[in-house]
């Protein structure tokens, strides 16, 4: 009988250790799930503070967008206006170059908007195919004047 009981106490002791191994596997399983949950919940947490802040980072570049698109059409207009002042201007000199300033006659704003709408004519008349020496004819203004107006208004057309 003293030998049953060797092999009982050996079964006994490996039994033991086996549930000790595995009482160490369950708490280190239960370790590792733990600390799995808690870095889960620190990043949910991270999320949640991220998130409003890219939502107004991304409401702010909404509006950052549409304004840029805003000054764009304000300089392109911009830069209309100059375009058909400075085809004005180089109209205006042209004419003070060719034709002799009377006395007493001076650059009022009738004479501008003359200028503008002539300006328009051509542009118009040559849009429709005309050529510059057609347009100076039908016009009576010299024949460079028509073509300074077309090309500058094609530069400009160039660089936009």
């Amino acid at each position: 009988m003293t030998m049953s009981a060797e092999i009982f106490i050996a079964v006994q002791i490996l039994m033991d250790l086996m549930l000790v191994i595995v009482v160490v596997y369950l708490l280190k399983t239960m370790k590792s799930r733990m600390q799995e949950e808690a870095s889960l919940q620190a990043t949910d947490r991270v999320f949640a503070m991220i998130e409003p802040l890219l939502a107004e980072a991304d409401k702010t570049a909404q509006t950052f967008d549409r304004q840029i698109k805003e000054k764009n059409q304000a300089i392109q207009r911009l830069n209309e206006s100059l375009d058909a002042r400075i085809i004005s201007l180089n109209l205006l000199l042209n004419r003070a170059g060719e034709t002799p300033l009377q006395s007493g006659a001076g650059m009022d704003g009738e004479d501008a908007g003359s200028v503008y709408d002539q300006q328009k004519k051509i542009l118009h008349l040559y849009r429709k195919g005309k050529s510059a020496a057609a347009i100076a004819g039908q016009l009576e203004i010299p024949k460079g004047e028509v073509e300074l107006v077309i090309n500058l208004k094609q530069r400009f057309l160039k660089e936009t």
